[in-house]
Parts: C-alpha cells; structure tokens; sequence
C-alpha cells in the first residue's frame, strides 16, 4: 500500500502533476462560465455583452498561453513523447496564426473580428500541445464530463426559453421572438456547445483508458445525451449522420485496434448498448419530433437538394479567391454571398458550410495544407507500440467523425467555441505522439 504522500507505483511526477496543467483547466471553466453569459439576463443582471466576450477572451487565450510555455519548458526532458512533426506542426501553425492575423489588419477586415478567430484556431494549437501529454489529456477528459454535466441540467431546462439580443449599447434585451420548432432562438441553444465534448467523451469511455466504471458509464451516456439532444431537440440533420458515423466508428476500430486487451469491451458490452438504443431509436420514430426532422431531409430535397445552396456558396467563393487563392483573404475576411441568402453579412460572409474550405478563405492553400498537417499522421499506419496507449486508440476512432465534420460543417470561428474544438485538439495531440520512443522530442533532444 501506497503511503500517503507516496506517488503510485509506476507512475511518474509528470503524469500525476504535468506543468501547466492547473492553466490548461481554468481555461476550460473560463469558457464554461462564458457559455452561461445567456442566463445572467434572465436572472436579473444587467451587463455588457461585449465587455463580457472581451474579457472572457484575454482570460481564456491567457490561461491557454501560460500553460502551453510551461508546457514547453517542463517537456524539455527525454520522456517528452511528442513526435518532431508533431513539434514543429504546432510551432508553425502557431506562427501562422499570428501571420493570418497581421494580414487580416492590414487587409481592414475589423480589429475584433480578427481577434475572435485568431483566438480560436490559437487555442486549437495549444490544447493539442497539451493533449499530447497523457496524463494531462486524461485530467482534461474529467474535467470535461464535468463541465458537461453541469451544463446540461441548464440546457434542459432553459431549451424552450427566448434567448437575448444585444442592444446597442451592448447591454441584453429580451428577443421576444417565436423560438419554433428547432429551438435554435434559445438560451438553451446558445449554452449547447459546452456539450459538445460528449463525442470526446464517448470514444475516450468505450477504450477504457485507466478509469473505474462509473466514469466510463458517465462518459458514453454523455456521448448519447449530446446527440439526442442535437437530433430530436435542435434537429440537426448532420448529427443524425455524425451520430451513425461515429457510433460505428466506436464499436468496429475498438474491435480492430484493441483486440485481445484486457481493458477491452466485450460481447456484453456490445448487447447492452444496443439493448439501449434500440428502444430508444423506435420510440423516438414514435414522435413529433422524428417527422419534424424527418420533413427537413424531405423539404430540402425537393427545393433541389441538401447540398444544392452549399455548393452555390462553395463557388462563390472561389469566384472572388482567384486572386488570393494562395494566401486567403486573412483572419477576419469574408466574401460576398448576396445572390444565395438575404441576411445581415451576407456581403461580408466570413464563414463556409463546407468547413475546409474555411482555411482557403482566411489563409489560400497554404493555411488548409498547414491544418492538414495535424490530420496527416492519423491516416498512416503506426507502429504496435503506439496503439497499446488507449487514449490513442481513441482518437483514431474519432478520426472518421472528424472527416465527416470538417468537409460539410461549417468552423465556428469564434473563442465562445474553444471547447467544442476540444475533440480535435485531442486527436490531433494523440496523432502527435511518437511511434517509439527513438522518435520522440525527448530521444531528439538527447541527441
């Protein structure tokens, strides 16, 4: 038996304390908190909107920067298992970033505009960094159930509840408006991305990656609340497929990578889970909400297509990237889709459905290849020793989700978003880890 002050066997200072870990995890509260700004209104508090978002953001950006260089001067020793690519991937999409956002000023794309998605696409860099290091990835995994579970109690709760509007002096007002039948004007709604850590949290709890079992239970049942949620709440028909994809995904890789394991499910483990969502998939055919969702795919076909404004939104914006196909129109720019939707920024659209293409728009091919990098060592096959980690193991599950997602979801560009990146940090940080440790920055380092 340990002593109380005695570190468990076999476990190392590192992984029990990693060095900026304790910054790593205020910043994921920071961004909890910054979700629940909707609820302040209807509780009776008055404040700035904006101030509010501005504030969250240096305090979020700042956590994530200290813990990311005390990240970097405490892995400065041979057990560092990070793969060289790994290291300089992050170092030049850092550098990037940073060069994105000097063009996206001196382009005039808007001061705070820049800032937003300089902040978010920053934060993806630094928590894959801090991904990278297993025992800080497995404190971050139960923080992040943490943070879920509080959240959705608020979810439920305020789904159907109006959300706000900010007034012109940056204050909150009432919208007052017909929330309809997808709740997408909620205060609910607004708070629904500090949920989406669930698919994390679903491929992290079917690998059983060192954690008793009420966690792991705890982990998959968020997996399913999240996409029921999004399916028979918000009535997002790309969940119904991300939900299919990466349930799939789950069960079949997990039978392939972690074959003959011991933390391995078994056979009782595939029947419980479909013993679940079997009931659960008829009765939820049983209800309003099934041919609500059901008419979207419909409607949307016989208008010409799902795809069809997506695509015309897609050649919009090669149309205007001829001229900046190669360096993009920086953070913060946009481009105009006036003849496809009438909406406020329709001129100035700063986003696309197909998410890739995101990367063209704010940095030209050189941006989309320098984030391809991250996924570049996901799809080669690794060695033996790299798959014995579960936590990896998990990440190559969540890989065809991720695909998924980024060709035909748009890329929330925003730092309220930072945690619903947090599934894509981790795989990218897990991808980053070296073969062997002949390959890792500790053995580079050394040499």
């Amino acid at each position: 038996m340990n002593r109380p002050n005695q570190r468990p066997r076999g476990q190392s200072d590192d992984l029990l304390n990693p060095p900026g870990m304790n910054f790593f995890i205020l910043a994921l509260y920071l961004n909890g908190l910054f979700g629940f700004r909707g609820v302040l209104f209807h509780l009776g508090v008055s404040a700035s909107l904006r101030a509010i978002s501005q504030i969250y953001g240096v305090l979020i950006m700042g956590a994530l920067i200290a813990g990311f260089i005390l990240q970097v001067r405490g892995s400065r020793k041979p057990s560092d298992q990070r793969s060289v690519w790994f290291w300089r991937t992050t170092w030049w999409w850092l550098t990037i970033c940073g060069l994105l956002g000097v063009w996206g000023i001196l382009r005039q794309n808007g001061a705070s505009l820049v800032a937003k998605e300089w902040m978010l696409l920053t934060s993806i860099g630094l928590m894959a960094y801090g991904f990278a290091d297993r025992g800080m990835a497995r404190v971050l995994i139960r923080h992040l159930t943490i943070i879920f579970y509080l959240t959705l109690p608020f979810v439920l709760f305020y789904y159907d509840i109006p959300g706000v509007i900010i007034t012109a002096e940056g204050s909150y007002a009432d919208m007052n408006l017909d929330v309809g039948y997808r709740f997408l004007d909620t205060v609910g709604y607004s708070m629904r991305f500090l949920l989406a850590p669930g698919i994390l949290l679903g491929a992290v709890s079917v690998v059983a990656a060192n954690q008793s079992k009420v966690w792991r239970i705890a982990q998959f049942a968020s997996f399913l609340i999240y996409f029921l949620l999004e399916i028979a709440v918000f009535k997002f028909r790309g969940a119904v497929v991300g939900f299919g994809i990466l349930l799939i995904s789950l069960l079949l890789l997990r039978a392939v990578f972690q074959r003959g394991q011991i933390q391995a499910m078994g056979a009782k483990g595939y029947l419980l889970i479909f013993a679940v969502l079997v009931p659960l998939v008829w009765a939820y055919t049983q209800t309003t909400s099934w041919i609500e969702l059901r008419d979207r795919f419909y409607g949307e076909s016989q208008k010409g297509g799902v795809f069809e404004s997506r695509i015309e939104e897609a050649t919009a914006l090669f149309s205007e990237l001829r001229q900046n196909i190669l360096i993009g129109r920086g953070l913060g720019g946009g481009f105009d889709i006036t003849g496809i939707i009438d909406m406020p920024g329709a001129r100035e659209w700063s986003t696309v459905h197909f998410g890739l293409l995101v990367f063209l728009l704010k940095g030209g091919v050189l941006f989309l290849v320098s984030f391809l990098f991250y996924i570049a060592p996901g799809v080669r096959r690794r060695s033996q020793v790299w798959y014995h980690e579960p936590l990896n193991i998990a990440a190559i599950m969540l890989l065809p989700y991720a695909v998924f997602t980024f060709s035909f979801n748009p890329f929330a560009l925003s730092h309220d978003f930072i945690i619903v990146y947090a599934s894509s940090a981790f795989m990218f940080g897990r991808f980053g880890c070296a073969d062997s440790p002949q390959e890792s920055m500790g053995m580079f380092r050394r040499q």
